[in-house]
C-alpha cells in the first residue's frame, strides 16, 4: 500500500493519488499517522513532522522549516538563488517565513521576516525533479481568462499560471533542469517543484522548493 501522507487540502495530494490509482497502484491519501503503519511507501506531501520508526520508506521525510532557511541551504550547496537576509535592504521584498502564491509579496510588508533582492526577471519555469529525474517542466504565462496581469509577480492570483506546451519548449535554458536537481538535491528532498527565474543577462536563479506542489494553475 502506497500512501501519500497531506494533512491538509491539496489539489497537489489528491492529484498524484488519482494518478497513483489510474496507474493500477493501491493508493490512500491520509494525514493519520497510524495509517501508515502497513505502507510499502510514504509520500510525504509537505509536512513537517517526524515519521516513527514504523515507516522506513518515506520520500521527503524532513521538510524544511521555512523558506528562509531553504534559501540558507541553497546559498551553502552554491545554487543561485537572489541575494536575502534577514535585515531590511533598500529596494529588497519583504516575505515571511511561509508563504503561498506569493502573498505576502502583494502586501508589500512594511516589515518582513526576511528580505531578498528584487531581480529583473524575464521568464520564470517551474521543474517538477523526482529522484533526480525531470518529470514536468512548465512555463509562466500570462492567463487568457483575466483582463488584468501583474507585470512581474507571476502567480495565479496576479493573472499567470503554467503552459506545459507550447513554442516556449524550443528556447528552455540549457542549465535549468540540472538547476532544478541540483536545488532538490540541497535540501535533501526526493522530490519538489523548483520554481526558477531567468534574469535579463541570462542568469538563472532559483526561487524555491515546493515540497507540497500544485499544478501552479494551468493556464491552457
Amino acid at each position: 500500500m502506497i500512501i501519500v501522507f497531506c494533512g491538509r487540502t491539496s489539489d497537489g495530494a489528491t492529484g498524484i493519488t488519482r494518478q497513483l490509482r489510474v496507474s493500477g497502484l493501491p493508493v490512500v491519501k491520509t494525514g493519520v499517522l497510524e495509517s501508515c503503519r502497513n505502507a510499502t511507501l510514504v509520500v510525504n506531501w509537505g509536512c513537517s513532522l517526524r515519521f516513527p520508526t514504523f515507516t522506513p520508506r518515506v520520500l521527503n521525510r524532513c521538510i524544511v522549516g521555512d523558506k528562509f532557511h531553504e534559501l540558507e541551504l541553497l546559498h551553502r550547496a552554491g545554487v543561485n538563488t537572489p541575494r536575502f537576509s534577514r535585515s531590511r535592504h533598500v529596494g529588497w521584498i519583504g516575505r515571511r517565513f511561509m508563504h503561498e502564491d506569493a502573498r505576502d509579496i502583494q502586501e508589500s510588508l512594511e516589515v518582513g521576516d526576511y528580505y531578498v533582492e528584487r531581480l529583473g526577471i524575464v521568464d520564470e519555469y517551474r521543474v517538477h525533479s523526482f529522484l533526480g529525474r525531470s518529470i514536468l517542466l512548465g512555463k509562466k504565462v500570462p492567463r487568457t481568462d483575466v483582463g488584468e496581469v501583474h507585470p512581474w509577480i507571476r502567480s495565479w492570483n496576479n493573472g499567470w499560471g503554467l503552459s506545459y506546451n507550447g513554442t516556449w519548449r524550443t528556447r528552455i535554458p540549457n542549465n535549468i533542469r540540472d538547476l532544478a536537481h541540483a536545488a532538490v538535491r540541497a535540501v535533501n528532498y526526493d522530490f519538489g517543484a523548483v520554481d526558477l527565474g531567468v534574469t535579463g543577462d541570462s542568469r538563472t536563479v532559483v526561487f524555491e522548493v515546493n515540497s507540497a506542489p500544485g499544478d501552479g494553475g494551468v493556464a491552457e
